[in-house]
């Protein structure tokens, strides 16, 4: 995470709040990766891809 933020280009104050923010209460309201494969399960997309980093999914759906 801490290369993720480095790399935004942020002053000392956003960057202290973009830690702050990622580390609590943001992952509380992110989906895992098995949820968002459940979520896909739903659909009519089956054939996926799921890339994870420590900062997001990357998600590509094809039908």
């Amino acid at each position: 995470m801490e290369t993720d933020v480095a790399r935004m280009g942020l002053g000392a104050l956003s960057r202290a709040f973009t830690r702050f923010a990622l580390r609590s209460f943001l992952p509380r309201r992110a989906y895992t990766k098995s949820e968002f494969e459940a979520f896909i399960a739903q659909t009519e997309f089956r054939t996926y891809e799921i890339q994870q980093s420590p900062l997001a999914l990357d998600v590509d759906l094809r039908k």
